[in-house]
């Protein structure tokens, strides 16, 4: 029952963040609990948010119990510049799948997502897509990381932790899901997520653009 609560709370975290009539898109994966992911539009920018991630805590795949309360739980955020692709589905039509991938890699794959995690999918995040896989970073901008409330010029966006008021359960982190090239994810396994944001970050980047090329990894000369 306690699941059903936090998403719950979640859900209605959310939609006073980013308005309260999202699309709705539902993903289901064999022996993975219905994973929803909810779309909201800002001219041709597309918010999407997974809903169901954090119903059951991530557990330690060392651990010899997983506690079926108590644990990191967290829910996934993307942004995508829309444009459709040759078939004429939206970027982030094509995003949704993906992004239920990622939030279902903890209990197919048993992993905990956590700032600074990578994730490689393989495959275009969406087709047309030069992006096939993702960094994670706290939600709203580094500083989120202490659950302070932010302002990125647009207004006040909030915390990076969503309280649940559930007894046992940990707040409900949100994760911002990076796409990134192949190149750059090979890079940031190497050097460190941190040094790619700060080369993503020089290079003026649009993060929300999955169909850009990869920055320039190379050191400058000395």
């Amino acid at each position: 029952m306690s699941g059903d609560q936090v998403i719950a709370a979640v859900e209605a975290a959310l939609l006073e963040r980013f308005g309260p009539e999202p699309a709705r898109a539902s993903v289901s994966f064999v022996g993975v609990e219905r994973i929803e992911i909810l779309r909201w539009r800002d001219g041709d920018v597309a918010q999407l948010s997974t809903l169901g991630a954090s119903r059951h805590p991530m557990a330690d795949p060392t651990a010899m119990h997983a506690d079926p309360v108590a644990g990191p739980r967290a829910e996934i955020l993307v942004r995508v510049r829309d444009g459709g692709n040759r078939s004429g589905e939206s970027l982030s039509d094509g995003m949704v799948r993906s992004l239920a991938i990622l939030a279902a890699t903890p209990s197919v794959e048993g992993i905990v997502l956590k700032a600074e995690s990578t994730v490689d999918l393989g495959a275009p995040v969406t087709a047309g897509s030069s992006c096939t896989g993702f960094v994670i970073r706290t939600a709203l901008g580094e500083a989120a990381d202490t659950g302070a409330a932010l302002t990125d010029g647009a207004g006040v966006l909030g915390s990076a932790f969503i309280q649940t008021d559930v007894p046992g359960v940990e707040p409900v982190a949100l994760l911002e899901a990076i796409p990134v090239t192949p190149t750059e994810l090979a890079w940031a396994r190497a050097k460190g997520v941190p040094a790619l944001r700060e080369r993503l970050a020089m290079a003026g980047t649009d993060l929300s653009d999955v169909r850009r090329r990869s920055v320039s990894l190379s050191d400058p000369p000395a």
